[in-house]
């Protein structure tokens, strides 16, 4: 049964508000970044940029797809993302097949879980991540963005 009384369409009405109202919040500066990026430079150096491009030009568009950094770093991207995919669904999928079975198969599944949790919560940080790829020599590689991440759960 749906209710429908006056208490839970307002609510509804107030959830609808906020959600729009957050919606907007949030695509307004990805709103602001385009009118940037369409707008000459003398407008936005002047700060005269808001919503709406002052002066349409694509001339930062032109320069971007020109530069040859720009390709090399879209390639680093998809490679990233590819690697790194694929290998943390393979270690998720090794890590959580043990952790699926009952406590009579698998007799330490909650201490694991309980180690799993500690380490989500209670991570070793940025400097011994740094230091555990610079000895295992993984620096100036693209296994450096890919590997930690796919074994810190």
């Amino acid at each position: 049964m749906v209710d429908r009384s006056i208490g839970r369409q307002i609510f509804r009405v107030f959830n609808a508000v906020l959600f729009i109202l957050y919606g907007v919040i949030c695509l307004v500066p990805v709103a602001q970044v385009l009118a940037i990026s369409l707008s000459s430079s003398p407008a936005v150096s002047a700060g005269l940029v808001l919503l709406r491009p002052v002066n349409f030009t694509l001339r930062s568009y032109e320069f971007i797809l020109k530069n040859s950094a720009f390709w090399q770093a879209m390639r680093v991207s998809g490679l990233r993302v590819l690697l790194g995919v694929s290998f943390s669904m393979i270690m998720i999928v090794l890590a959580s097949y043990p952790l699926s079975k009952y406590k009579e198969q698998f007799r330490g599944r909650s201490v694991v879980i309980w180690i799993f949790i500690f380490a989500m919560l209670f991570s070793g940080g940025l400097i011994p991540t740094y230091m555990i790829v610079r000895f295992t020599g993984l620096l100036n590689s693209i296994w450096a963005l890919v590997l930690p991440p796919a074994v810190q759960i």
